[in-house]
């Protein structure tokens, strides 16, 4: 005899229950799994992921700025080297930003603890001296190159002289500043953005201007 593996129902020379229709032979229906509820979680559990998941971004972004920091002194210090041999003296503290552009070099003397901008440009076809603690702004120029004024066929031939530039201490050009060849600044002077230094500036006062000319005296210079 043969039973239904369904409903158990005898189906012995048959080709399917006749009870429940189940095919002869086939196999016994599975029962779906049962459900079991779901377990919960530990809130402490979520905590402890997110502080760690917090650590670790921290950790990512602190290890990133160091590795900033770093590449910024290792250029800090390439730079430092490029000046030293380029100018003719660089003085303790004094940095320049690029993109700084010069004739030679050699004939620059940079004091301590100064700064020039983004841009500055200095035409060094005669010395140009610049004091300790002295601010330069952004493109400025100093320009000691001359050409002949009333030979034209001199100057369309290109001859060229050149007289010295001097900065005393604790200047501060603004931005945009251009001096001529052969001018002085004096010490602790301000010269105003965009100022055309044509003459020599007398030691602590505020000038500016085109052509430059004394505003009034700095008392406290």
């Amino acid at each position: 005899m043969a039973f239904c593996t369904t409903c158990g129902a005898d189906v012995t020379s048959k080709s399917f229950c006749v009870q429940c229709g189940t095919a002869v032979g086939a196999p016994a229906a599975q029962s779906p799994p049962a459900l079991t509820p779901a377990k919960k979680t530990n809130p402490i559990l979520w905590i402890i992921l997110g502080v760690v998941g917090l650590y670790g971004v921290i950790a990512y972004s602190v290890s990133q700025r160091t590795r900033e920091i770093g590449v910024r002194i290792a250029l800090g210090a390439q730079r430092r080297e490029i000046l030293e041999q380029l100018l003719g003296t660089i003085g303790e503290g004094s940095w320049i930003m690029p993109r700084f552009q010069c004739d030679y070099g050699h004939l620059i003397r940079l004091g301590r603890n100064s700064f020039l901008n983004y841009d500055a440009i200095v035409m060094d076809c005669a010395p140009v001296v610049i004091g300790d603690d002295v601010s330069i702004g952004p493109r400025a120029q100093l320009l000691t190159a001359l050409h002949p004024m009333d030979d034209a066929e001199l100057r369309r031939q290109r001859w060229e002289t050149a007289a010295p530039i001097t900065i005393g201490d604790n200047v501060w050009l603004g931005g945009g500043v251009i001096v001529c060849p052969g001018v002085t600044i004096g010490a602790n002077s301000v010269l105003g953005a965009g100022s055309v230094v044509t003459k020599d500036v007398p030691s602590q006062v505020f000038a500016a201007g085109n052509p430059c000319r004394v505003i009034r005296r700095l008392e406290n210079s």
